[in-house]
C-alpha cells in the first residue's frame, strides 16, 4: 500500500510540473486533419512538439538548404522530426483488432469509448497529458477511453493499475461470452485469459473538461505558424515558386505533420 502511495504521490508531482510546461510557450500540437475528433474507423493522432528545439534544428537546416535541389517543405518535416516531445493515437470502439491473441475480431462496443491505440513520449511525463486530451474529447460524447485490445506492455498495464484510481470507471462485459443483458458493455477482455489484467477491461471517464493548457497548445501553434513564415527567406519563397502561407503551414502541420509523429515515435509504440 505504501508503495502505491508513493507512485501516486510521485505521479502528482510529476503531472503539476508537465502542466506547467505546456501551459508556458514552448510547446504546440499537431492535430491530424485540424480536429481530434476521430472518424468511424481510422486513428486520429495528437503530437506535443517543442518549438524551440523546432526553431534550432531549422536555423541549421536552412544554412545548407538549397533550393535549387530541395523543396522547403522537407526542412518543416526534417526540423518537426527532431522537435517531438510525446504523441497519442486513438479510434473509436467496434474496429478491428490487427494483432494479438483476437486479430481479426472486432473490439465490440465498450460503451461507444475511444480505443488508445498507441502513446509514447521523448519528454519524461507527457503521455498522461495526451491522455487528459483524449479523455476530454471523448467525455464531450459521453464516454471515455480504454486500452489497447490488441497488446498493452507491462509498464503501460501497470500504469492502469495505479494511476486511474482518479477516475469514474465502467466494467466491460465478454464480447466473446456475455453475461449481462446490456449489449453496450460488450468489449473484448485481456481478463478473462489473465485475470491479472482486470484494470484493463474498464472504460475510464470524467467530467473535468478540457485541460487548459490544450487551448494554450493550439494557440502556441498558431503563432508558431505565424513567426515561422517570417523567418523564411524571400528569396526561398522566390526560388521555391510558392506562396508559403500562415494557413499553408498550419494545414501543412495537420495534413503532413502526424505523419512525422509516427516516424518519430513509431519504434517506440
Amino acid at each position: 500500500m505504501k508503495s502505491i502511495r508513493t507512485y501516486i504521490r510521485n505521479i502528482l508531482i510529476e503531472s503539476g510540473r508537465v502542466d506547467k510546461l505546456l501551459s508556458g510557450d514552448n510547446y504546440g500540437i499537431v492535430i491530424e486533419d485540424g480536429t481530434p475528433i476521430p472518424s468511424r474507423t481510422n486513428t486520429k493522432h495528437l503530437m506535443i512538439f517543442n518549438i524551440p528545439k523546432f526553431y534550432e534544428a531549422w536555423q541549421k537546416k536552412l544554412k545548407y538548404f538549397d533550393a535549387r535541389e530541395e523543396d522547403i517543405w522537407d526542412v518543416f518535416e526534417e526540423s518537426l522530426l527532431e522537435a517531438g516531445s510525446a504523441m497519442v493515437g486513438y479510434q473509436r470502439s467496434n474496429n478491428t483488432v490487427s494483432g494479438g491473441r483476437h486479430q481479426g475480431l472486432q473490439t465490440g462496443p465498450c460503451y461507444g469509448g475511444f480505443e488508445i491505440k498507441r502513446i509514447a513520449s521523448i519528454e519524461r511525463g507527457f503521455s498522461w497529458p495526451l491522455r487528459s486530451i483524449v479523455l476530454s474529447i471523448a467525455a464531450e460524447e459521453g464516454t471515455g477511453f480504454f486500452s489497447d485490445r490488441e497488446s498493452v506492455t507491462k509498464a503501460a498495464q501497470a500504469g492502469y493499475e495505479k494511476s486511474m484510481g482518479g477516475y469514474n470507471k465502467l466494467e466491460f462485459d465478454n464480447v466473446l461470452d456475455p453475461k449481462t443483458p446490456d449489449p453496450n458493455d460488450d468489449c473484448l477482455l485481456y481478463s478473462d485469459d489473465d485475470p491479472s489484467a482486470k484494470s484493463l477491461d474498464y472504460l475510464y471517464y470524467s467530467a473535468g473538461g478540457m485541460p487548459d493548457y490544450f487551448r494554450k497548445l493550439t494557440s502556441n501553434t498558431e503563432l508558431f505558424a505565424s513567426e515561422l513564415l517570417s523567418l523564411i527567406p524571400k528569396r526561398l519563397k522566390r526560388s521555391q515558386n510558392k506562396k508559403i502561407s500562415e494557413e499553408k503551414i498550419m494545414n501543412w502541420l495537420n495534413k503532413e505533420g502526424y505523419q512525422v509523429a509516427l516516424d518519430v515515435f513509431g519504434e517506440v509504440y
